[in-house]
């Protein structure tokens, strides 16, 4: 806990130290090597999501990290609690799918996130989405919306395509949808979000979906 509170600590004082900051939470984390996938649950807390990266890459992008009791979480229980039982709703089988957050940080608020800020942390997100090559990116909420595609106004944007070009020039679909707090005070908004992820899968991973009936629209 020491541990974590001292580089925290030094990543609020010096840039520099994000690189620290994210070797730790990607390698040091419960003496695992790798940080995503499966909700798991340790203790009466949120534990940080992992599983196996399966052969369909798809990554959710979530704010930043959350911090309790000396860990670090991916979300706040509430938002865990909401996230979890919604995507047991979905079609994603529970080893093709992992959580990048899109700032290198702790409670990242969006009203206090600059465009340098953004622009500096899109860096390290690039790296990531490069070296996990994934097949189909699923920003949660805004904040998340804007650090993947430059775009803002996640209440017009979610459940519809876009596409980003990784430096190995893959290009990626990107289907946005609502953030796991919005889902939690918004109950309506829960069969959105069960539709937005299940449309993305059938078409960008199943090759199924031909967009009838759904709220698609391709975004040039």
């Amino acid at each position: 806990m020491q541990e974590l509170e001292n580089l925290f600590d030094s990543f609020k004082k010096e840039e520099q130290s994000i690189d620290d900051l994210k070797s730790y939470i990607k390698y040091n984390l419960n003496s695992n090597n790798y940080l995503c996938g499966i909700f798991k649950k340790e203790d009466d807390s949120a534990a940080v999501f992992r599983s196996e990266v399966g052969e369909e890459k798809i990554v959710f992008v979530h704010d930043s990290y959350t911090q309790k009791r000396g860990r670090v979480y991916e979300f706040s229980d509430k938002e865990f609690d909401i996230l979890s039982t919604l995507l047991k709703k979905t079609k994603l089988p529970i080893d093709c799918y992992q959580f990048v957050a899109a700032l290198k940080s702790f409670n990242a608020r969006e009203d206090d996130i600059t465009t340098a800020i953004l622009s500096a942390h899109r860096e390290y997100l690039a790296e990531d989405l490069e070296g996990i090559q994934p097949d189909l990116i699923i920003p949660l909420g805004n904040l998340a919306l804007k650090a993947v595609t430059k775009k803002s106004g996640i209440s017009s944007k979610r459940g519809k395509e876009f596409a980003i070009e990784l430096e190995s020039g893959k290009l990626v679909p990107v289907v946005p949808t609502l953030h796991p707090f919005s889902l939690y005070v918004e109950p309506k908004f829960r069969s959105l979000f069960v539709q937005d992820v299940d449309n993305a899968y059938n078409k960008f991973i199943l090759k199924e979906n031909k967009f009838d009936g759904s709220p698609y629209e391709l975004i040039n």
